[in-house]
């Protein structure tokens, strides 16, 4: 896995030769909210808070001379406290009939546990991966990670697959260009991870998913999921 992983590397590399060289159309997304909250309660002095949306998504798209096809996003978003982190990004190579390609920070999750919905908020990569909402949710986009996304329409029953791979699972999220990581610490966790994905939709009205995760160098006891 891991000559696998340096090969993608490699071709990674050299489509960034190639993406740097043709400009593309750059676009900023973001919502105008506000709210005032009154929560009720005094004995935590919980009372009440005021607050404006702010969060901005910045994405650009192009495509290269061979056909291929690039894009790249990046979400700015504000925490409570005035804290600002750009933890959503993600640069995709679409490959046409070769499938494609990601490199993801905080996004690209894996999961399908969550699929159906969850209450009136619905889901999305944000909510797909909490275990607070089903069982103890693990996924590769708890950490940086590149992907493989098979080509749509090619297999029969619309059966479609998705492999994941995280190189450090030590490593954060936040990480800018030539990010150089950080020292492994493995244990219970292991020192990498890898995860799969197969949707199927057979007939009209019904749709299969399912996941597995999985982690190498293990150096204690660790829990898998399927």
């Amino acid at each position: 896995m891991k000559n696998i992983a340096k090969k993608v590397v490699v071709l990674f590399s050299s489509l960034f030769l190639s993406v740097s060289a043709f400009a593309g159309e750059l676009s900023v997304t973001g919502s105008a909210n506000a709210s005032y909250v009154v929560n009720g309660g005094s004995a935590n002095n919980n009372d009440s808070g005021l607050g404006i949306s702010n969060e901005l998504k910045f994405a650009a798209s192009g495509e290269l001379d061979n056909g291929f096809t690039w894009s790249y996003f990046m979400e700015l978003d504000g925490n409570d406290g005035g804290a600002h982190d750009n933890d959503d990004t993600q640069l995709s190579i679409g490959m046409g009939s070769y499938g494609t390609l990601t490199i993801n920070d905080s996004e690209g999750g894996l999961s399908t546990e969550t699929a159906d919905g969850i209450g009136a908020v619905g889901i999305g990569s944000d909510f797909a991966n909490t275990a607070a909402f089903v069982g103890n949710a693990i996924d590769v986009s708890d950490y940086p990670n590149v992907q493989y996304h098979s080509p749509a329409d090619v297999l029969p029953f619309g059966i479609g697959f998705k492999i994941g791979y995280v190189p450090n699972n030590s490593d954060g999220d936040n990480n800018s260009y030539k990010n150089s990581g950080v020292e492994n610490t493995a244990g219970a966790s292991g020192d990498s991870e890898t995860q799969y994905q197969l949707t199927a939709k057979p007939i009209d009205g019904l749709s299969l998913a399912a996941d597995y995760f999985t982690v190498s160098g293990v150096t204690g006891t660790v829990a898998q999921e399927a």
